[in-house]
């Protein structure tokens, strides 16, 4: 495995027409519980008149040092109001699955034929689905529910624990890419700070793009030695530029 080492990066956000990179707040959040990733972009009041952002336009939020750039979430905007611009919000692929009812019922199927089912409902072609070949039912009925709601009923009903995501713009079940990279987070270098908190400890440090949930990092701590999981993670961006990382394990 290669090993990395980072600094401080510079944020590049693209909503729409739009390409911005300064003069923003900035808030990341991903996590496998909450399954949906979303971002927060607050943008400072020399914007007003300046751009005009629509709902469901799409968006893109990228991380970088020098003109190397890496993607740290894809989307689509959500504006509270029409005309909107200071507050931008932008939900990951997981929005089309939430806001997609489905009712149907399969007859003599597999876990993976129902869940192609659900995700061409929701407008969902780019996937990687679990490759085992599991046991077929002979009826199995979904009765009115959202798209996340219709996946979680499929694991429960195949007794299936496959965790389910997106990356970027692929939606993920039970095929998670293996990981190719071991990234070091070291005290005194790039490991600001690592404590506990309640049943977690939380790692602070400067803003990793490639890193989500359900990563593996290691960390050379005196508190802590060894490869952890990340259970979820946490950037911002204050108005002032700085960039803080929490990767939570």
């Amino acid at each position: 495995m290669k090993v990395k080492k980072l600094l401080a990066p510079d944020w590049r956000v693209s909503v729409g027409q739009y390409e911005i990179t300064d003069g923003m707040a900035v808030e990341c959040f991903s996590s496998g519980e909450a399954r949906a990733d979303w971002c927060r972009i607050t943008l400072d009041d020399a914007y007003e008149g300046l751009i005009e952002i629509h709902d469901m336009e799409g968006a893109c939020i990228e991380l970088g040092y020098s003109d190397t750039y890496d993607t740290l979430m894809e989307g689509s905007v959500r504006m509270a109001r029409p005309g909107g611009w200071k507050e931008i919000l932008v939900l990951d692929g997981m929005r089309k699955l939430a806001e997609t009812e489905i009712m149907a019922t399969f007859l003599e199927c597999r876990p993976e034929d129902v869940i192609k089912y659900i995700l061409r409902r929701s407008g969902i072609t780019d996937y990687a689905l679990d490759e085992t070949v599991y046991e077929t039912k002979s009826v199995f009925a979904l009765d009115s529910r959202n798209g996340i709601q219709a996946i979680q009923a499929v694991n429960s009903f195949w007794g299936i624990g496959n965790a389910f995501f997106f990356r970027g713009k692929k939606f993920h079940w039970g095929a998670e890419k293996a990981q190719e990279e071991m990234y070091v987070l070291e005290e005194g270098e790039n490991l600001i700070q690592l404590e506990k908190t309640g049943s977690l400890w939380e790692a602070e440090t400067f803003g990793i793009p490639w890193l989500h949930h359900g990563d593996e990092v290691e960390i050379a701590h005196s508190m802590y030695e060894g490869v952890a999981k990340i259970q979820k993670t946490v950037i911002k961006r204050s108005e002032k530029g700085t960039t803080r990382m929490r990767l939570y394990f």
